[in-house]
């Protein structure tokens, strides 16, 4: 499929430069479904093909096995566009080696005319894919392909999707080094603290000066100021003070 074959969408989310152009997502990408599977289906016998479920793209670090043998589209591999459409949301290129995905994930196939690093970043933005209507079923929402399918997607030429996409990629690595020196930055400032206060109470923090007058003398001022309290009949007995308070 060529560029000039992708359908034109009526719809126009916003403005675009003039040499883009808003096609109906679902004439340029293909998206199909994994498998479902049968719990006697999922073995935990790591010598066989893992399964890939929603789950473990997001905080499941338990996996499942299968020894089935599928079509070839039911496979996943390095490099491959996926979206995760139930329950949590969201798409990642795969790096995980030869996997089976399971049946709400989808895999993206794509048009000549879509670079799939800007694809994977314009579906990274939640707000372009779920809106308040998006979302469907009362216990696990999802996305339906239909909606998918029929998304507004702002496409440039070609060249300038592998730039925009080589861009945001920079600048998101910028953003993980700030947030790291954030983040070492806050883990420095708590040590720190801690130090500073350390140091004050082991008379380290400020030079010694002798004329200061030592602490036991005024424990002693202390101590014969209240006892001449308590001779006069001021103040009553209090406990003692001393140096080891």
């Amino acid at each position: 499929m060529k560029n000039n074959d992708l359908k034109s969408s009526d719809e126009k989310p916003h403005d675009i430069p003039d040499s883009w152009e808003w096609v109906v997502l679902g004439s340029g990408v293909k998206f199909i479904n994994g498998r479902a599977y049968k719990k006697v289906e999922l073995l935990e016998d790591n010598s066989l093909t893992p399964v890939l479920r929603v789950g473990n793209l997001f905080t499941n670090s338990s996996w499942y096995y299968s020894n089935l043998n599928l079509d070839s589209d039911k496979y996943i591999d390095n490099g491959d566009l996926i979206y995760a459409w139930s329950a949590s949301f969201g798409p990642r290129i795969w790096d995980g080696g030869h996997v089976i995905y399971h049946y709400h994930i989808w895999k993206l196939i794509l048009d000549q005319a879509i670079d799939k690093n800007y694809l994977y970043y314009f579906l990274l933005d939640k707000r372009n894919v779920i809106g308040e209507t998006d979302l469907h079923g009362s216990t696990m929402k999802h996305i339906t392909k239909t909606n998918i399918e029929h998304l507004s997607f702002p496409l440039p030429p070609l060249s300038e999707q592998s730039r925009i996409a080589a861009k945001i990629a920079q600048l998101f690595a910028l953003l993980r080094k700030v947030e790291s020196s954030i983040q070492q930055y806050a883990n420095l400032k708590d040590l720190l603290k801690s130090k500073l206060l350390d140091l004050a109470m082991r008379g380290k923090l400020v030079d010694q000066d002798p004329n200061d007058e030592p602490a036991n003398v005024l424990l002693d001022k202390i101590k014969a100021e209240k006892d001449q309290l308590v001779k006069e009949k001021k103040i009553k007995s209090l406990p003692e003070i001393t140096d080891g308070l």
